[in-house]
Order: structure tokens, then C-alpha cells, then sequence
């Protein structure tokens, strides 16, 4: 029998994690494929009450690890703890404040059991949300159970490497829409510059890496599979280090062999969204963001992006925030 390991990565997102896990283990209570699931919790020094959800998950569900950290060691390096003691045949590291979909994880498991597959790549829907920090206002757990129905799935093969940089760029990095085979992990895998590490694109480097040398193993899912949270201002990231990873990954990812033309359109479409980013910060902060527009439109390469500047600068806060969460 085939094993997954299902790892949750947490830092203080307590009641986000607790939807989280009902949402996945409601459905492996109803899972009918011939999979051993194991599901895992990785505490990184949580202050808030992820150590007593923790305990009332493990009271209610069968089989919860919780392993928890003396220290913060840090987003990747946690991450890279749950990736290095996972024990399934795939892992699949899943965010803290995201949710697997009504019925899908029946439909997931076939398509590793069915295929020889070393990554699988779902795509998953959006849940803007500007409440920064705000996890006592999600939703409790029982409202995530109404799982029980199987929801058929398709994967089909991406045979070549530059198509599937151009089509899924950074997203690769969301593990909570990729699964991958702990063989794929343990022959690719090697610790990046330290610069990298802390920029947000650690994974990706080893990752299409991989791809690149065995493109035929690459395997995606066109339906919503997972809904991804998605913060008004992403924490715990500088610009300044998002930069320099995301220079020195273009530099790794060029040297592998991937396409010049493809490489480029990749950072590009990551600077502009770093700085979006920048300007979205200062508006939901609501300070003023006359510089990061300015800076935004300088090297802004089309009249899309010089539009999408100026709507986020000159429109009130309030009327962006709303704007935001609703289109995106």
C-alpha cells in the first residue's frame, strides 16, 4: 500500500490550521482510495492557541502527529523539517490557512495510484482576505464538513519543461497545490544560497530542477482542488530580499537549460508583482505611496500594469480594499 504524508507547516495561524485539517480529515475518514494517510502538524513556536487546537484535533481525528518546535526556526526551515521527516511514499506540505475542496481527495489519491508521477500540480481557487492577523474571525472548523461527496479529478501530462515554467512560474512554489513523491524530493533536492532561503522562492530552485530532468512525470489538474488564502500583505517577506532571491533563482533556473524567452517573462511578471506588492502595502497601510507608484511605473513593461498602478494609487483606501478582495 502506498503511503501519503499530509504535513501543516504553522506559525500562529491556530484557527486557520484547525480549518485546515477538518477539511482534509473529514474527507480521509470517507476516503475509499487503498492510500495510508498520514497527517502532521508542525508547531514553529506558535504564541497563540495552536498548541490546544492541536490537542482537541488530535482528540477528535485518529492518527494526528503534532510535532512542535523549542524555537521559530523560520517559514522555509520549518517547511524543510516537515519535507525531511515525512515518511509517505509523496508528501504533500499544506498551508496553514488554506482548505482542500469538497470531495477532491478521493479523486487525488487515483490519480497517484493510477500514474507514475513525481510532481503533481492542482489548481486551487482564491480567498482574498484583508484581515491581517485576524484568525479569531475565521470561520470554526465544523462549517468546513460538508465534504463527504467524491468529486472526479483529471490530470494531464505537461510534457515540456519551458511550458510548464511559462504556464505555473512562482505558483509552483504554493505547496499547497503540489504533491510530490519523496524520491522526486530526496534526488533534487539541495539547500539554496542562504540569500534565496529567505526571499520566499527557497523551493523553487530544486524543484524545477527536477522538472527539467524528468519532465514525463509532471502531471496537473485543471479543477479546483485546494482554495488558497491569499493575505492583503504577505508576512515575514522584505522586498529587498525577494529581489535578490528571485535574481539569483532566474540565474540558477537560466543555467539549468530552461528557455531564455521563457526565463525572462517568469522575472518580469515576479518584479512587477513584487512591486504591486510594495504599493498595495502602503495603501492597506494607508500611508503615503506616491514612491512605490512612481518606482511601479518606471519599469512598468505594459499598459496593463501602468493601469493596475495607477488604480491602486489613486483610489481611496477603502474603496481598494474592497476593490481588492473582490476582483483581485
Amino acid at each position: 500500500m502506498k503511503k501519503i504524508t499530509i504535513a501543516f507547516p504553522t506559525f500562529n495561524r491556530g484557527l486557520y490550521l484547525e480549518r485546515a485539517v477538518v477539511s482534509i480529515a473529514e474527507q480521509v475518514k470517507n476516503c475509499h482510495s487503498h492510500f495510508d494517510i498520514e497527517l502532521c502538524v508542525y508547531d514553529n513556536s506558535s504564541t497563540d492557541e495552536t498548541s490546544k487546537i492541536c490537542e482537541r484535533l488530535q482528540s477528535e481525528y485518529d492518527g494526528i502527529k503534532v510535532f512542535r518546535h523549542d524555537v521559530n526556526v523560520g517559514a522555509d526551515r520549518n517547511i524543510l523539517h516537515a519535507l525531511q521527516q515525512a515518511t509517505g511514499d509523496y508528501v504533500w506540505i499544506f498551508g496553514d490557512d488554506d482548505y482542500i475542496l469538497p470531495g477532491v481527495l478521493d479523486s487525488l489519491l487515483a490519480v497517484l495510484q493510477e500514474n507514475d508521477v513525481s510532481l503533481l500540480k492542482m489548481a486551487g481557487v482564491e480567498e482574498r482576505d484583508v484581515r491581517q492577523g485576524a484568525a479569531s474571525r475565521v470561520p470554526m472548523a465544523q462549517q468546513a464538513r460538508s465534504l463527504s461527496q467524491k468529486r472526479p479529478v483529471a490530470a494531464s501530462q505537461y510534457p515540456f519543461p519551458d511550458q510548464i515554467l511559462g504556464a505555473f512560474g512562482a505558483g509552483m512554489g504554493n505547496f499547497s497545490s503540489i504533491v510530490f513523491s519523496t524520491k522526486f524530493f530526496n534526488r533534487f533536492y539541495r539547500e539554496p544560497e542562504r540569500v534565496i532561503f529567505d526571499s520566499g522562492y527557497s523551493q523553487l530552485e530544486w524543484m524545477y530542477r527536477g522538472i527539467f530532468e524528468a519532465p514525463l512525470k509532471f502531471f496537473y489538474v485543471s479543477e479546483p482542488c485546494v482554495s488558497i488564502r491569499i493575505e492583503a500583505i504577505p508576512r515575514g517577506l522584505s522586498s529587498e530580499k525577494v529581489v535578490a532571491g528571485l535574481n539569483l533563482l532566474r540565474n540558477s533556473i537560466s543555467a539549468i537549460g530552461y528557455g531564455e524567452d521563457v526565463v525572462e517573462h517568469f522575472y518580469k511578471a515576479q518584479i512587477e508583482a513584487n512591486r504591486l506588492g510594495n504599493l498595495k502595502a502602503c495603501k492597506f497601510g494607508e500611508v503615503s505611496c506616491l514612491k512605490a507608484a512612481m518606482q511601479a511605473l518606471k519599469e512598468a513593461q505594459s499598459v496593463k500594469l501602468m493601469a493596475k498602478v495607477l488604480v491602486i494609487a489613486l483610489l481611496p483606501p477603502s474603496m481598494y480594499k474592497s476593490l481588492w478582495k473582490r476582483l483581485g
